[in-house]
């Protein structure tokens, strides 16, 4: 029998192969075995899965450092990681999509019904392209990143896989929590939204720190830097984002008319 990996002659009875370390499969698959392969996958303690994502709240720089510097069979791939969290994002959107559709209902900042339409024509297409959008924001937030911190020795590159793994952990952990709060306690979602995106902010403060060695009045002249650059980006997406869905036709200007 040889391996169906690498084509390498295997012993009998072997669990693995001796030459690439792969798992030697020797029954048919069945939906039993492959709840099992998930399960050892994602849910074992041991799995990198999961010691990727405890790594990357209790030490990120061991994560993304270590990958930098070569480390790679010890914690998933970033574009691993990152695929992952594709997968979850398209689900929650899908499920938000088809079965709870009024969950932006409770995080509206007006209760004006014109303001409310238009809101909602944004939301839909962004809803409908969000994986596009999620992979063009990571290369936005690795050259800011690389701009600020220039003088850390990561060339832009390594800054995007800073991004690779820790905008996915972000995305993963408010999808989780945004259908919590909606199931338990839709009301407070706006508030929650608020206070999430402050925690957005702490964590990656938290990991830049890790990772560049901060001090506590670095991180505050960083962040001081930081802060514009963000509007910046933030306000040049908005008004493409808005340019785009006028070009497309998924809203109209006269949606931006106040009512008479």
């Amino acid at each position: 029998m040889n391996c169906k990996n690498c084509d390498t002659n295997l012993i009998p009875d072997a669990s693995f192969c001796n030459d690439c370390g792969g798992k030697v499969i020797h029954k048919r698959l069945t939906i039993k075995n492959l709840l099992i392969h998930v399960s050892e996958t994602f849910f074992n303690y041991d799995n990198k899965f999961l010691q990727t994502i405890i790594k990357l709240f209790t030490d990120p720089k061991d994560v993304i450092d270590g990958y930098v510097k070569g480390v790679r069979k010890k914690y998933i791939d970033p574009l691993g990681f990152f695929a992952i969290s594709l997968t979850l994002s398209g689900l929650y959107f899908f499920l938000i999509k088809n079965y709870f559709p009024n969950i932006f209902d409770f995080m509206m900042v007006t209760s004006d019904s014109n303001t409310q339409m238009l809101t909602q024509k944004i939301i839909e297409p962004l809803i409908e392209y969000n994986s596009l959008m999620y992979f063009m924001f990571i290369p936005l937030a690795g050259l800011m990143s690389y701009l600020i911190f220039i003088n850390k020795h990561y060339n832009f590159t390594e800054h995007i896989v800073i991004y690779f793994y820790t905008l996915p952990l972000l995305s993963n952990m408010s999808i989780i929590l945004n259908m919590l709060v909606y199931l338990i306690y839709p009301k407070i979602l706006l508030s929650f939204s608020v206070f999430y995106f402050i925690g957005f902010f702490i964590y990656m403060g938290y990991v830049l720190t890790r990772i560049f060695s901060l001090s506590a009045k670095q991180l505050i002249i960083k962040t001081l830097i930081f802060l514009p650059f963000f509007f910046m980006v933030y306000i040049i997406i908005s008004i493409a984002t808005v340019i785009l869905l006028i070009l497309f036709g998924q809203v109209t200007l006269e949606d931006f008319e106040p009512p008479s």
